[in-house]
């Protein structure tokens, strides 16, 4: 599971549930002797022997199970022999190619005081004597915070503000300026990081360069003892990080792991289960509990005989935390190679994917992740079950931070389940994310919550909201606000017509779906799937961020804020600064304003469609990054006419390509509705 600073709004809703005890009478029988099987597994220790083995893994003291090392291999191997243990079939393990870190400890050495810090995979190692140089204090590491100050050979103290931007952008301006390595710590001006103790080590994916130095992070209380330090004399000191590197084109690789539970149904449609077993430090939540929990709801199946129509497939990703070097999209690896590689025919064929992440934190609401079209139903799921979100529960849009993107990417409908417990706050990606954090009862509470969805996946005409969906994606779109932007009349007018055509037969769909007749369910219920795999992988886009968004989204706000621009300069009189703040929320404007061109230019190149490492963005249809710091510079400077005609320019350059998005949802929208208007 990942979290990073600043989310554009998602989509969704907030339910909140009553808490009233729902009535066991009602219950089906297999979901009865499923939740006696759950409750059996708790007492019996079962998942938590699981945890156990599985925190007892790791690459250095603190642990680390980064994807592809001896310990999420070893990890992988484990959780196959469980799978083979009760029972599951055609158990494997799936190779995912990878840039491999195997951390081993790092450190920072000061007058002889050494103290253990905590690392990040994609940083390069240093020597294995470390390198030794004057420390120098340059704030939150950003270009203006070298000015007077001289770094060249030197090792750089920089206050990390994750909250602001990624470690990266620090860390390259540090490469810039000639820094021979970076230390990093808390910020107290941005904490929400790794602020749990004093004490807390984190550590996350660093969307590092291969030829940047090398860097560690250092608890807030031995960073502030080193600030301190730094404040009444020179400080020189000894960095060592230790790292054992096999990069993909060597030979890197880590394993998704695979078993089944066979459909008695004559098909070959699935329902698949997942979480992903690589982890930061010895982590309770995140998401060893998630792997945990599949395999506990796996033995619960194969204990009371469940026989699924579909064959349910339980399937542990690698790599989800990190896989690559050289990119920014450098998270969900295996899940991503799995839908362009592995299982890129799983599209159309799947029902639904059920992600589990942080399972039965203390007293964790419930964050609930799904696709449009489940939305509705997992509401009804909810206010049937309210005795097993005992904390509640926000039911919101499909997240670019979880295994979940890449299946809604390819057209796969899911939901992610986590609940990361009401002390988490801090603990994320530290060492302070400890198995004790799992109330093991609620464990299994969230284990019968999420059988009831795949029982539910599994059987009847599938609960596809395509009312709801339709209504999500209409709601995108302003056809006002287009017009007053320039975006062609025509294409809009064709976009319209089809949401419109989309809505009327999603809404006709729902009130006689009912009426189906039951023999019609599988020939229905592939044409759905087919549906989903349509609208999903061509309508799901990562906006900033790395947002779940609709595909003119991105375009439509940068282009929004460029005509903002335009209009504050073209205006009587002229406001320069009303069209900077403007051109200041600019696709990665931001960046530059911040940091050295060089470090603004990589950033860019990484973020393109066309860059060799794009990673999971190209299922994620990314959009071309634009550059408005040249008209920003000239604002600066007072040339007005020269921004105008550069962002005239840029603007129809962005028009133009809103207009081609436009014209792709019309396409695939119009593709879609007489799918659904067949659905008789």
């Amino acid at each position: 599971m990942k979290t990073r600073a600043n989310p554009m709004r998602v989509l969704g809703f907030v339910l909140l549930l009553p808490m009233v005890v729902g009535c066991a009478e009602d219950r089906e029988p297999i979901v009865l002797e499923f939740d006696t099987a759950i409750e059996d597994l708790i007492a019996e220790g079962f998942p938590e022997a699981i945890e156990t083995q599985l925190n007892s893994l790791g690459t250095s003291e603190l642990g680390y199970r980064l994807g592809g090392t001896s310990a999420n291999n070893a990890a992988a191997a484990f959780l196959a022999e469980q799978m083979r243990a009760m029972g599951l079939s055609r158990v494997r393990l799936e190779p995912v190619p990878l840039d491999v870190w195997e951390v081993q400890g790092a450190s920072v050495t000061v007058d002889g005081r050494t103290t253990t810090c905590s690392q990040f995979p994609g940083v390069p190692p240093t020597p294995a004597e470390g390198i030794t140089a004057e420390v120098v204090y340059v704030e939150a590491g950003a270009a203006a915070n070298y000015e007077g100050k001289s770094v060249e050979g030197k090792i750089v103290l920089v206050d990390l503000m994750l909250d602001s931007w990624w470690l990266n952008l620090p860390a390259h301006e540090a490469t810039v300026r000639g820094a021979a390595a970076v230390i990093f710590t808390t910020s107290p001006e941005d904490s929400s990081y790794y602020s749990f103790a004093p004490d807390a080590l984190g550590s996350n994916d660093a969307l590092y360069g291969s030829e940047w130095v090398p860097a560690v992070y250092l608890a807030r209380r031995d960073g502030d003892w080193l600030k301190a330090e730094l404040a009444r004399r020179p400080v020189t000191a000894t960095l060592q990080n230790a790292v054992e590197v096999t990069l993909e084109k060597q030979g890197g690789v880590g394993y998704n792991v695979v078993g089944e539970l066979p459909g008695v149904g004559e098909t070959d449609e699935k329902l698949v289960i997942a979480a992903h077993h690589d982890a930061y430090f010895r982590a309770g939540m995140d998401d060893t509990s998630g792997s945990t929990q599949a395999l506990t709801i796996a033995k619960a199946m194969t204990a009371i005989g469940y026989r699924p129509q579909r064959t349910v497939v339980f399937f542990l990703t690698t790599a989800e935390e990190f896989g690559y070097i050289d990119a920014y999209y450098d998270f969900l690896v295996g899940s991503s190679y799995a839908m362009t590689h592995t299982h890129s025919d799983w599209p159309g064929t799947v029902a639904g994917m059920i992600n589990l992440e942080a399972q039965g934190g203390r007293e964790g609401r419930i964050r609930i992740n799904a696709s449009a079209d489940l939305r509705p139903w997992i509401e009804g799921i909810l206010e049937g079950n309210p005795e097993l979100a005992i904390y509640g529960a926000d039911v919101l849009g499909v997240s670019s931070w979880t295994d979940g993107f890449p299946f809604a990417a390819a057209g796969i409908p899911n939901v992610t389940f986590s609940a990361s417990g009401a002390d988490y706050q801090g603990r994320y990606h530290t060492n302070y994310d400890v198995q004790q954090l799992i109330d093991w009862q609620y464990f299994g509470t969230m284990a019968k919550l999420e059988f009831r969805l795949a029982n539910e996946l599994d059987r009847g005409l599938l609960p596809y909201g395509l009312a709801y969906q339709a209504d999500d994606l209409a709601a995108s779109v302003n056809e006002e606000e287009l017009g007053a932007l320039g975006a062609d009349a025509e294409v809009t007018k064709r976009l319209m017509g089809a949401l419109r055509r989309y809505r009327e037969s999603a809404r006709a769909y729902e009130k006689r779906k009912s009426t189906l007749a039951s023999v019609r369910h599988a020939e229905l219920n592939r044409a759905l799937m087919k549906i989903q795999q349509i609208l999903g992988s061509n309508l799901t886009t990562l906006g900033r961020e790395v947002t779940a968004v609709y595909p003119h989204q991105p375009l439509l706000a940068d282009t929004l804020n460029i005509q903002k621009a335009l209009q504050a300069i073209q205006s009587s009189p002229v406001d320069p600064e009303a069209a900077r703040e403007a051109l200041a929320d600019v696709s990665l404007t931001p960046v530059g304003l911040r940091f050295s061109e060089p470090v603004y230019r990589t950033e860019m190149s990484w973020i393109d469609p066309n860059y060799e490492r794009i990673g999971f963005g190209r299922n994620g249809h990314v959009v071309s990054p634009i550059d408005v710091l040249p008209e920003f510079r000239q604002l600066e400077a007072g040339d007005a006419a020269g921004a105008i005609t550069g962002l005239l320019e840029k603007k129809n350059a962005q028009i133009e390509e809103l207009n081609a998005r436009l014209a792709q949802m019309s396409e695939v929208i119009e593709r879609v509705v007489p799918e659904i208007e067949a659905l008789q």
